[in-house]
């Protein structure tokens, strides 16, 4: 809703952009996975805004990913809007979009942190 994005069925949603990591704050389903990004950010001192990204934000993004409690956090590579098949278009007349993200280095440092942070805050089970 008004070129919003909030999350996945399973995930939430973050894109880097400008050194900022944004991500909604509202209307999302709020997770420990999500918070360990959130806390690791903190540490090492990454901007984090707590808005929805926009689809200008997406447009103008240097990366962007996913976390869930199965993935930690997933770089996401490829974005596409539309169906590239159906040759779909919007309410311009554009057809669709593609966007692609490779090696961001905020998005590899914060998926490593992650790692690190769940590890550390995990109990073993035997």
């Amino acid at each position: 809703e008004n070129g919003e994005l909030l999350e996945g069925t399973q995930t939430n949603f973050y894109v880097v952009r400008d050194e900022a990591l944004i991500t909604a704050d509202e209307g999302i389903l709020l997770g420990s996975v999500r918070d360990s990004v959130l806390r690791v950010c903190r540490c090492h001192n990454v901007n984090v805004e707590l808005r929805p990204p926009t689809m200008d934000d997406l447009k103008h993004a240097s990366g962007v990913f996913i976390s869930s409690t199965s993935r930690l956090v997933m770089p996401v590579h490829n974005v596409v809007l539309g169906d590239l098949i159906q040759g779909d278009s919007d309410a311009s007349g554009e057809c669709a979009r593609c966007y692609h993200y490779r090696n961001c280095r905020i998005t590899e440092r914060i998926k490593e942190w992650v790692l690190r942070d769940v590890e550390t805050h995990s109990t073993l089970i035997e």
